[in-house]
């Protein structure tokens, strides 16, 4: 459901902080909400959320369920969100890289 995901794309600076990224893929159940938002809670600052794909952006086609989350937009805003179904393997990296410039206050 959610993992803890780094991606090192060229040696790093030894003054560059740590960022901590959160990736969420698939259906988030009621069950399973708080799980991920403990997870997202744990992590230490500077942290940021990736949204990845359609069941973890809207609830895919669980969204009417009494047991699915309809999404995560509002219940951990600024995540970046990688739309599709499935989502490109490949927007990962991306994502990743965007969120943690996001968490440092890079981005835009």
């Amino acid at each position: 459901m959610c993992s803890d995901a780094a991606v090192a794309p060229g040696p790093q600076d030894a003054g560059e902080p740590d960022v901590h990224v959160l990736v969420v893929a698939g259906t988030v159940t009621r069950v399973g909400l708080p799980t991920v938002l403990a997870a997202f809670e744990a992590l230490p600052e500077p942290r940021a959320v990736v949204a990845f794909g359609a069941c973890t952006l809207t609830g895919g086609p669980y969204w009417d369920s009494y047991s699915v989350v309809p999404g995560l937009r509002s219940l951990l805003p600024g995540a970046v969100e990688v739309a599709g179904c499935p989502p490109r393997p490949d927007a990962v990296p991306d994502a990743v890289r965007v969120a943690a410039l996001h968490a440092l206050g890079e981005g835009s």
